[in-house]
């Protein structure tokens, strides 16, 4: 405890004793409207100058001091009730932390946020609960990042996602996209260590039937890229921009819903099928418009309901 302000909160209490022994508060005058102020509305305005000085000094030494006069005007009942309020105030104020500057929340961030990259499946749970975090954004809408998506074409969303990660990834893996090769030897995007790689594709499937989604993860996704024994695990994202009628899939029509249920239904088979030594998962999203509670309590709900 700091001598000085024990002191202080002690001459401070015992001034405000003697200024209430000279003019109790409760003979105060109750005053109206407009009024010449007097001696007595002075010591009445000094008594609470007075209170005022010990609840700003704060701390332990004020919380006494508050605590005594309570104590010292108990019979008193308002007077007695206003000190103990003012006590506890001091007490709860004390009880909190300081505020914290921006580097130590910008540092706390980082390590809530961090989850460590070892080794081949803590890089999979990484980079998969980053892309959903950069998905949520979206369908949270808060950003209006949606309303800006819509207005590009696959390689720009292909181009977000990318950023998206980067600032995501804390550096805990690097993030790569597709060069401009005309024949499409690498995945969309690539986030690896030295050691592994996690490959994503996205796909915009406004103008796509589910056949030509399929096709892409079994013959891209799965078929050509999760081949490189530095990947084994893959995301095929899908976006739909705009609601559309439906999607064509043997002879009938999907609704995106639909659509989501089996291109995941194909992505288990094809991770049975390699006996677990490939994993590939669709995460699939529509693309709301601009801000809304709507908005929000469906990304809260997917963000709960997510595996």
């Amino acid at each position: 405890m700091d001598a000085n302000s024990e002191e202080l909160a002690t001459h401070l209490s015992n001034l405000y004793e003697v200024i209430s022994l000279a003019a109790p508060p409760a003979t105060d005058p109750y005053r109206t409207g407009v009024f010449r102020p007097n001696a007595r509305d002075d010591a009445s305005h000094f008594r609470r100058a007075v209170l005022g000085k010990i609840e700003a000094l704060g701390g332990h030494s004020a919380y006494v001091a508050a605590r005594r006069l309570a104590l010292k005007f108990k019979s008193e009942a308002p007077m007695a009730d206003m000190l103990d309020a003012m006590a506890i105030r001091i007490a709860e104020r004390a009880a909190l932390p300081p505020p914290w500057t921006t580097a130590q929340f910008v540092d706390f961030s980082r390590e809530a946020m961090a989850v460590p990259v070892e080794d081949e499946q803590s890089l999979w749970r990484r980079v998969r609960r980053d892309t959903k975090s950069a998905i949520e954004n979206i369908q949270s809408g808060r950003f209006h990042i949606g309303n800006l998506l819509k207005k590009g074409e696959e390689r720009d969303m292909q181009l977000w996602l990318t950023r998206e990660l980067e600032l995501l990834s804390q550096q805990a893996y690097s993030v790569h996209r597709e060069s401009e090769l005309a024949d499409r030897t690498m995945p969309d995007i690539r986030a690896e260590t030295p050691r592994h790689m996690v490959t994503l594709e996205l796909k915009v499937a406004d103008k796509r039937s589910a056949t030509s989604l399929l096709s892409d993860l079994e013959r891209q996704l799965t078929g050509d890229y999760l081949h490189d024994k530095k990947s084994n695990h893959g995301i095929f994202v899908v976006m739909l921009k705009e609601p559309r009628g439906g999607f064509s899939f043997l002879k009938k029509s999907l609704s995106f819903a639909e659509l989501r249920k089996v291109l995941n239904h194909r992505a288990d088979e094809l991770t049975k099928e390699s006996l677990g030594k490939k994993h590939v998962e669709v995460i699939a999203f529509e693309c709301p418009s601009g801000y809304s509670p709507r908005n929000q309590r469906m990304s809260d709900h997917a963000r709960r309901v997510a595996p």
